[in-house]
């Protein structure tokens, strides 16, 4: 089920559950301002990965993979732990695939309401 979680003048959150209500998928765009966001999540990725360096000795790329993929939007980023960004003129995609597990209880994230439908907005 889809349901949208949150909204605003300028983005609409979707979360996709399964039938127990646990949370597998969630997508943020944002219709405009997205370049700006770009730019404020890079910059705070950034600074979160300095300071792994800083306390742990490492790179986040050493322990994950991720990184800028080319050939996709104007931008994007590809990260299996953090969210992942699509950059398209000023719109901003964000998803996040939420783990099914972790240990042995399941991720769920608050309901929020009132729930509505997501709808797809424009064509292509």
């Amino acid at each position: 089920m889809a349901d949208q979680s949150e909204a605003g003048d300028t983005f609409s959150t979707c979360d996709w559950e399964d039938a127990a209500g646990v949370c597998a998928f969630g997508l943020t765009v944002y219709w405009s301002g997205g370049k700006e966001q770009w730019e404020t999540w890079r910059l705070a990725q950034g600074l979160g990965d300095a300071a792994l360096k800083s306390a742990e000795g490492v790179a986040a790329s050493a322990v994950v993979k991720q990184g800028l993929v080319p050939g996709i939007g104007d931008a994007a980023y590809f990260s299996p732990v953090l969210p992942s960004l699509v950059l398209k003129g000023d719109t901003l995609f964000v998803d996040q695939v939420l783990p099914r597990t972790q240990g042995r209880r399941q991720v769920r994230r608050p309901r929020r309401e009132p729930a509505r439908e997501c709808q797809v907005i424009g064509g292509s």
